[in-house]
Formats: C-alpha cells, structure tokens, sequence
C-alpha cells in the first residue's frame, strides 16, 4: 500500500510540475506576425463592405490570433465569417445580408458592434479562413478606419488552460494523500 501510495504522489507531483510548466506558458506574450495593415472604408447608408485585409486565403489557427482596432464616427456592426470572399453575395441590402448571414450562421465566427473606437480579439477554436464584412445600418454615412494584425503564441492559450483546470486538482489530490500519510509517517515514528 506504501509503495501505492508513494507511486501516486510521485504521478501528482509531476502533473503538478506539468500545470506550473503550463502556466508560464500561458504567461509568454504573443508576437506579431508581419507588420499591421491598415485601411479606411466610407460606407453608405444601409450599405456593407467585405474586407480582406490578410489575404484572400487568410487563415487563422489556434495559435493565432486576429487583433482589430477601429475607429468610426457611427455605429457598425462587425462580421468575422468562415467564408471565401467569393461565396458572399455582393449587391445585397443590409437586411438581406442579415437573412445570409443568418443562413449561414455556423460560418459567423463573430459579430459585435462598434462605437468610436474599439479593439477586437479573435482566437479560432480551429483553423479557419477569415472575411470581415462591416455593416452600416445608419442612415448616415460612417467612415471606418482599421488596424489588423496577426498575433502568434507559442500554444493555444484556450487548450493550456483547460488542461490547467484538469489536471492540477488531480495532481494535488494524488500529491495531497502522498504528503498526509507522510506526514502521518514521521509523527508515528516520533511518538515511537
């Protein structure tokens, strides 16, 4: 039972070592990819406009991941979607292109709206190839300025955590009996 118990906490101990290795990976900040690209769009009334600022072929992986700042003078609506340029219709209004992009609402990998200024972080789950559509349904025209760039992390920060979160009690109740009947151990041969 001794020796059990010894192998257990030798097994906790080391996934606790494992979490601790993990954590200061998690710690590591993220390194731009290239240089930001940046651009303008005056857009119309009830109108949009698809944007691909990496790259036709621009996809994202884990390990990436988007940063978006934009500046407006008027609320839009930000689109992140898992669709080629070419697959999004091009003349549509602004509530037929809702209607698609609800038709299609697996593909919309992010949507949020946007005042004045405001910076966008998006990590995909998978990999992922990106087209972003700003919508404006003002009835006035807003002018949108954007900043992008790809950030890159040593490991996908979601997947560190979650094998953080599981296995560091494991480890602790395994490295947790190891040390109580230890301890249990030394006061038995101090009375003795």
């Amino acid at each position: 039972m001794k020796r059990l118990s010894i192998a257990l906490g030798r097994i906790g101990a080391t996934l606790l070592a494992i979490c601790l290795s993990l954590g200061i990976l998690l710690l590591i900040p993220q390194a731009s990819i290239g240089i930001p690209i940046n651009g303008a769009e005056q857009l119309e009334p009830m109108s949009y406009s698809i944007l691909t600022p990496l790259g036709p072929q621009a996809t994202l992986t884990p390990e990436t991941t988007l940063k978006m700042e934009f500046r407006t003078n008027s609320t839009l609506t930000v689109y992140l979607v898992n669709l080629p340029t070419e697959d999004i219709p091009k003349n549509l209004t602004s509530d037929k292109l809702r209607i698609f992009l609800k038709d299609k609402a697996g593909n919309v990998l992010l949507e949020k709206k946007i005042a004045e200024k405001e910076t966008i972080e998006y990590t995909p789950a998978g990999m992922v190839r990106t087209t972003l559509i700003l919508l404006n349904e003002e009835s006035q025209t807003a002018s949108a300025a954007w900043s992008m760039e790809i950030l890159a992390s040593i490991a996908p920060k979601a997947r560190l955590a979650e094998a953080i979160i599981y296995l560091s009690p494991v480890g602790m109740v395994l490295a947790g009996q190891w040390i109580f009947i230890e301890i249990q151990e030394r006061k038995r041969k101090s009375l003795s």
